[in-house]
């Protein structure tokens, strides 16, 4: 898997590694880059870009998203207000979701909560 593929467009060698690696190994290789992406590759190189098999489009994180990510990752319980909370203030944006949660969890647990509400996060905001 190569996260933020973009930077990579600059640099034509770079591609042709990984073009290489994948001919040399036949590796499934996982290409990660932005909204554009997509559409950059088929500029710079169409014979890379017809190597590729399936393009995905990650869409905001949902509330219910949230509520699965929360119950299988935090180690604390939330209340529904902060679930709320978090995706008010994350605008589905998936890396804020999980700076949001870090921050919950670690202020719970360093008050020694075992579940946080809307209003504990708020106190400890203005505190």
């Amino acid at each position: 898997m190569i996260d933020e593929i973009d930077y990579a467009f600059r640099y034509p060698q770079l591609l042709g590694a990984i073009r290489d690696i994948v001919d040399e190994t036949l590796s499934i290789v996982i290409l990660v880059g932005m909204q554009n992406a997509k559409d950059r590759l088929a500029q710079i190189n169409e014979y890379y870009f017809d190597r590729c098999n399936a393009f995905y489009e990650f869409k905001p994180v949902t509330r219910q998203d949230i509520i699965q990510l929360m119950n299988s990752v935090l180690d604390v319980q939330v209340d529904s207000d902060l679930v709320t909370y978090v995706h008010f203030h994350s605008t589905g944006n998936l890396r804020l979701v999980m700076k949001l949660m870090r921050m919950i969890e670690d202020r719970a647990l360093k008050q020694g909560l075992t579940k946080v509400t809307r209003q504990d996060i708020e106190k400890l905001r203005t505190a």
